[in-house]
């Protein structure tokens, strides 16, 4: 994501085995957002959807929960970037 939205390059974490997603779904959404700044409603694109691993080891584990809190990602401020964690 880091390179995608702002052009820097990163390494992925090492380790041993990444997890199997085991299912997803995803939907399109899209909101409008007043920006006081421009004084006009702009409309925002984003995702929302949920994904279930086949097993997570815990160096994975500990790398999602650290990314879970800040909730970094464009548009957070406005409800995107933002993930959660759930077990089933």
């Amino acid at each position: 994501m880091l390179n995608y939205y702002i052009g820097h390059p990163c390494n992925f974490p090492k380790v041993q085995k990444y997890p199997m997603v085991q299912s997803q779904t995803v939907q399109s959404k899209r909101s409008k957002h007043y920006s006081s700044i421009q004084k006009n409603t702009m409309p925002l694109k984003g995702i929302t959807g949920m994904v279930i691993f086949e097993e997570l080891q815990d160096e994975c584990l500990d790398y999602l929960i650290a990314g879970e809190m800040p909730h970094i990602g464009k548009n957070t401020s406005v409800g995107f970037g933002k993930y959660f964690l759930d077990s089933i």
